[in-house]
């Protein structure tokens, strides 16, 4: 069976509803500070913001509804959670964990309440270590919200030991453990997270080896290089058009370009796509078949999946994971956990 079709089997099912904010052009309400920081490590359980946060006056706490439950902050000894009314999914020391209401772990200050019991170890997950790579950004001075020490995958694989998250505050992308990386964050709110072998130190990101790139610079020595992409759009609509198009055509549409009519691309008949849900789409290019991966054209397979919906509002991100054979089963992880994290 083609590898891509083994990718399928195990990505179908894990995609979740997730509304990026910054994919609003003027959100009705948006997460700041902590409660910004638990919608970025968990935004498919959160889910797109209600209102904005209110304070009790009486004792400082603060609530924000989301259209799946309820941020919670408790100010007397900073606990930061979102609960759906059955579960708690809780900010602490080891990152986000998950239990019950009525259950407590051993660090939280009300440990032992009337009424609540200790929360299993095995609530905790397999949280694995959090990395924060060197960001540069497009307006001076931008601040990201600090990322956990760490966090639990969104997926299931034996090769989870070998990988871990890195991110910019933002975006979290799963990778081999030990690498280097590199991120962007520009003016506006576009992200791109590139994960690469510390021994490729001056690879900064992957050159832009896709459908509308120029191909000159895709055949580049740099693209012998493994590395994991992945980028979150945002208000630049023309942006995202280009780069869906091909796989989406309504994104080119809904972006309304009238000059041109029809998206000026194509998906190569050498790549290999499926669509697991109208929003989610799955590619493979060949080695050295320039198509949808970001980078492709490699002397590996580019494996990635695309995530896009412009209802209720624009949810855009891309993934590619280009690895060689011997480490490629390792794709199928980071590439489900991505889908499971910010799709739509």
């Amino acid at each position: 069976m083609r590898r891509c079709l083994v990718l399928l089997c195990v990505i179908v099912g894990l995609a979740h509803t997730a509304a990026p904010i910054w994919a609003q052009a003027s959100p009705p309400c948006q997460f700041v500070l902590g409660f910004l920081t638990v919608y970025h490590l968990i935004p498919s359980t959160v889910g797109a913001c209600v209102d904005e946060e209110r304070h009790n006056p009486a004792n400082g706490d603060a609530l924000q509804q989301t259209v799946n439950g309820l941020l919670v902050w408790r100010k007397a000894d900073n606990f930061t959670a979102f609960t759906d009314g059955y579960r708690s999914w809780v900010n602490g020391p080891y990152g986000i964990q998950e239990r019950l209401n009525s259950q407590r772990f051993s660090w939280e200050a009300d440990r032992g309440a009337p009424g609540t019991t200790a929360a299993p170890a095995s609530a905790a997950g397999a949280a694995l270590r959090v990395l924060l790579c060197e960001t540069s950004h497009g307006v001076a001075g931008q601040v990201m919200p600090p990322p956990p020490t760490t966090l639990a995958p969104d997926t299931t694989s034996p090769l989870l030991g070998q990988l871990a998250f890195y991110t910019d505050g933002g975006m979290f992308v799963l990778a081999p453990r030990d690498w280097s990386c590199h991120a962007v964050v520009g003016a506006d709110g576009q992200e791109t997270v590139s994960v690469y072998p510390p021994q490729a130190a001056s690879y900064d990101r992957p050159p832009d080896c896709t459908l509308g790139a120029d191909l000159q610079g895709c055949l580049s020595p740099q693209l012998s290089v493994p590395v994991i992409s992945a980028h979150g759009y945002s208000a630049c609509l023309g942006c995202v058009a280009y780069d869906f198009c091909a796989l989406f055509p309504v994104a080119w549409t809904s972006w309304g370009n009238g000059n041109q009519r029809t998206c000026p691309y194509s998906v190569p008949p050498q790549e290999q796509h499926d669509y697991l849900t109208p929003s989610v789409a799955t590619f493979e290019d060949p080695p050295g078949v320039v198509g949808d991966g970001n980078p492709s054209g490699s002397v590996w397979p580019s494996n990635g999946v695309a995530l896009y919906s412009p209802y209720p509002r624009v949810v855009s991100y891309k993934e590619t994971c280009l690895l060689p054979e011997p480490d490629h089963a390792e794709c199928t992880a980071i590439l489900n956990d991505f889908v499971a994290r910010y799709g739509p």
